[in-house]
């Protein structure tokens, strides 16, 4: 466990986001747009409090941003970059492009799938008792309930990054078994915290001012940059997560290179 360096992944994936800025603004155009899409017609239908119905107009986007991040993932493993540049050789070539489709339809769907799974969870979690007498002064069966949902989410943290492995064409079998011991979801949530809250910070600094409107009517221009401004940091804290998670990975379980599916 010690082998997992926070700092020095955490260091990394600012750093590999920065020297790639150019590559990532490519890569991350159409799955913005699409992503500011969805969050306009979840907006517009009113849909911000139902989570399974904002769930499943974010599929679109879902779909897309796996397929951004399975790519971003190849290129910090692999070194592969998008598209593909042939070299000449067709055979060659063939081989490879079978091995990054496999590898970015596979990261792309296990990232949609976990994406749902946590909004389910998370619909679930909202559905427990929200009667503020309740809450003041919750019996037994509420206060085990929270603490065995919060212990489940530290313990299963770890699985919420599958799809790494599965876009570097490594085996989930083997994924498993390297991240079996439950300290492992710390270390993740450590570098996920270091790469993610500024962002977050910045983007409740940013989209404030645009909701806050003294108790008048938030105007459909305030909405729409309020959405724009949280899709663009969105995607930044995703692929900062990922590429932190991933040099973490990458650097503790080097050893992975010999489970190739």
């Amino acid at each position: 466990m010690s082998s997992f360096d926070i700092v020095t992944a955490a260091g990394n994936a600012y750093t590999k986001v920065w020297h790639e800025r150019a590559y990532l603004l490519t890569l991350a155009i159409v799955p913005a747009v699409v992503k500011f899409f969805c969050l306009i017609v979840i907006l517009s239908l009113d849909f911000s409090e139902n989570t399974l119905r904002s769930t499943l107009v974010m599929i679109p986007a879902y779909f897309v941003e796996g397929w951004m991040l399975s790519h971003w993932v190849r290129l910090i493993v692999l070194g592969q970059r998008w598209p593909f540049q042939p070299t000449g050789d067709d055979d060659a070539d063939m081989r490879v492009l079978n091995d990054r489709a496999r590898g970015v339809l596979g990261g792309m769907i296990v990232y949609v799938l976990i994406q749902m799974l946590v909004s389910g969870v998370w619909a679930w979690v909202m559905t427990m008792p929200g009667d503020p007498e309740a809450l003041q002064n919750p019996d037994l069966k509420l206060r085990l309930t929270s603490v065995l949902v919060f212990v489940l989410m530290l313990w299963a943290f770890r699985f919420l990054w599958i799809f790494i492995p599965v876009a570097a064409n490594y085996t989930m079998k083997g994924f498993l078994q390297d991240v079996a011991h439950p300290k492992l979801s710390l270390y993740m949530i450590a570098v996920w915290l270091i790469c993610a809250v500024p962002g977050f910070m910045l983007m409740t600094g940013l989209t404030l001012p645009f909701l806050l409107s003294e108790g008048e009517e938030i105007s459909s221009f305030m909405r729409f940059m309020s959405a724009g401004i949280q899709v663009v940091l969105e995607v930044i804290i995703n692929l900062l997560a990922t590429a932190g998670i991933a040099y973490g990975l990458k650097d503790m379980y080097s050893r992975m290179n010999g489970r190739k599916a």
